[in-house]
């Protein structure tokens, strides 16, 4: 499960809202994709707990997660590295 922990506005962008998020998941195979909101995006800085093993996740410009202890890229559905 997905929860949106917190959520500010930053701009608008071809009719889309782009919002920097704080989420929290239940596993690291629930990270979403940058556009899973209709409507709204992701922005590069969106920051993601896995309650399951209290790591954190942060989301690039090009959509790619990556591990905060500085191990890389997280697979989410299969759109980046594997760690």
């Amino acid at each position: 499960m997905i929860t949106i922990r917190n959520s500010t506005f930053l701009y608008f962008a071809n009719n889309v809202c782009v919002d920097l998020v704080e989420l929290e998941v239940d596993s690291v195979s629930e990270l979403p994709s940058a556009d899973f909101m209709a409507g709204h995006k992701l922005s590069q800085g969106t920051l993601a707990h896995d309650i399951s093993t209290g790591a954190f996740y942060a989301l690039d410009s090009t959509g790619t997660w990556y591990a905060q202890d500085g191990s890389g890229a997280v697979e989410v559905n299969g759109n980046a590295e594997s760690v």
